[in-house]
């Protein structure tokens, strides 16, 4: 059974555009799938995601996007993160839900291999 920690506890799952790499890690260790990489110019619709959403990738750019709602503030995504890109800070009130937690250009992917 998971263990829902309020945002008033811990805060909002957050990440610095600066240090991110796009390795993907955090989408793909997430046990909850509540966060998840939007490609460049690559319309994706994830489950659970609200169908009023949408994110604008923006051409160059991948975004970042949190369901506030469904993350239960594991950790798991900030401890496998491998720059320490996510954090969590305080957001204003009725901040939950989905939303677009960062734009990261591409031009910061690491080469893997």
């Amino acid at each position: 059974m998971r263990r829902h920690i309020p945002p008033t506890e811990i805060g909002y799952l957050m990440l610095d555009p600066g240090n991110c790499i796009l390795c993907g890690v955090c989408d793909r260790v997430c046990p909850w799938d509540c966060i998840y990489m939007l490609q460049a110019g690559t319309p994706e619709e994830r489950p659970g995601q609200p169908p009023e959403f949408e994110a604008d990738t923006g051409d160059g750019y991948a975004v970042f996007v949190v369901d506030d709602d469904v993350c239960p503030r594991c950790s798991v995504c900030v401890d496998r993160c491998p720059t320490g890109t996510l954090y969590y800070a305080r957001l204003s009130a009725g901040s939950g839900g989905a939303r677009t937690m960062a734009a990261v250009p591409t031009s910061q992917k690491a080469e893997v291999g």
